[in-house]
């Protein structure tokens, strides 16, 4: 009896990995392959797993940062998006949407990363894209988690003394952000509809 029902759990969560493979799989080769994804996608074992699988059988190995491999895709319906994935062995570590500005500033979009590996992403930004790229814009809308994380790049930039920090109004006029306490008015709505960005530049 105990055989048969570890024999059955297994063959349950088998059924549900191939699920995953097949619907990811599909996600990649449909007419919008490789559309970004909703990011919970990574916090459930199995579907990380399958993405993993499916990444690269679809996406295109392109560089490796530290222990992690770096696959890359551009979806066909948004020519302009960039999407890596970090992968650690078997387990997405970390999942980047953007696009490149003025051809070397990068845009971000959405962002993920494994909640254990505290630090992933900034990590990433300072010693992967910006050794890369000139700079590093912030999205428009930011979500809680969201402005935490640019509070603590931004920190991390201004404390570093390598970065010019600045605002970023309607993608042209640059507001010099001397103090990180004035962060806050800037998040989300912005007077006038005007649209903020956040931008960390190297000096």
């Amino acid at each position: 009896m105990g055989l048969f029902y570890i024999f059955i759990c297994y063959m349950i969560k088998l059924k549900s990995i191939l699920e995953s493979i097949n619907e990811l799989n599909d996600l990649f080769e449909s007419p919008m392959k490789g559309a970004p994804i909703n990011t919970n996608v990574f916090d459930d074992h199995d579907k990380n797993l399958s993405y993993v699988l499916a990444a690269k059988k679809h996406a295109k190995l392109v560089d490796k940062y530290k222990d992690y491999d770096i696959y890359r895709f551009t979806p066909t319906n948004a020519k302009n998006d960039i999407n890596d994935v970090f992968i650690y062995g078997d387990f997405v570590s970390a999942y980047f949407n953007y696009s490149i500005f003025n051809n070397n500033y990068i845009l971000e979009k959405k962002i993920w990363q494994d909640h254990i590996q505290l630090g992933l992403f900034r990590d990433i930004i300072f010693n992967y894209y910006l050794n890369k790229y000139k700079g590093v814009i912030s999205d428009v809308i930011h979500s809680p988690s969201g402005e935490k994380y640019w509070k603590k790049i931004l920190k991390q930039a201004k404390d570093s003394g390598n970065y010019e920090i600045y605002v970023l109004r309607n993608e042209k006029d640059k507001i010099p952000l001397n103090d990180l306490n004035d962060v806050d008015k800037y998040f989300t709505h912005a007077p006038d509809g005007l649209k903020n960005r956040f931008v960390i530049e190297k000096i």
